[in-house]
């Protein structure tokens, strides 16, 4: 009797447990459609192209190839459900198993084929960054990378990147930062900085 008295109780704190990530990830969902939608200043108009930016979900470095680990999957496949509502133009990641496999779900999603960038400086981001406002002007792109190259293309996208300055990593503990650049044909860049998935925290 206790037995089955525990087994309730518990059930009962995983469904609210659910629940409550089920509203989170229907909250989170609604606000990026939202952004999309109800901001024609930054997203509608033909000249604005919209850069969304994550790094790599949750990896396994006790493998070889470092993939995701079983949290990543999930994440990936948060992300892909977030993104649901927003068209994309493009999908962009490194050539890494843990980004591809970040990147895929949404990109099969779509109907859209990852296509690959490197980077060995931080500076070699900035003409990648050109490339991707040049090529895909009025557009969304998606671009999944690292705790570091993440942070700096924001940092160029504000124009406040200057080569051979450190600009600080994401926490190698955190993988739920979700960045959105809207940039105008002309006028200021707009950075939103938001959040996705089961939250993490720096340690």
């Amino acid at each position: 009797m206790r037995a089955q008295s525990l087994t309730r109780d518990r059930w009962k704190k995983m469904t609210v447990i659910d629940a409550a990530h089920t509203n989170l990830r229907f909250i989170v969902m609604i606000l990026v459609v939202l952004v999309f939608v109800a901001f024609p200043g930054w997203a509608g108009e033909s000249e604005t192209t919209t850069l969304i930016l994550v790094r790599h979900a949750e990896e396994d470095r006790l493998l070889g190839e470092i993939p995701l680990s079983d949290q990543g999957t999930r994440r990936a496949r948060e992300l892909a459900w977030v993104l649901s509502n927003v068209r994309l133009d493009a999908v962009f990641s490194t050539n890494t198993v843990r980004t591809k496999s970040t990147a895929g779900p949404i990109a099969e999603a779509k109907g859209l084929s990852v296509s690959f960038y490197d980077y060995i400086g931080m500076s070699d981001l900035i003409p990648f960054v050109d490339s991707l406002l040049r090529n895909y002007k009025g557009k969304t792109v998606l671009v999944v990378g690292h705790s570091d190259d993440v942070p700096t293309s924001v940092r160029i996208l504000r124009k406040e990147y200057s080569a051979g300055k450190e600009v600080k990593p994401i926490n190698k503990f955190v993988y739920d930062d979700l960045f959105i650049a809207f940039v105008p044909g002309s006028g200021k860049t707009t950075v939103l900085e938001l959040k996705y998935g089961q939250p993490t925290a720096a340690k």
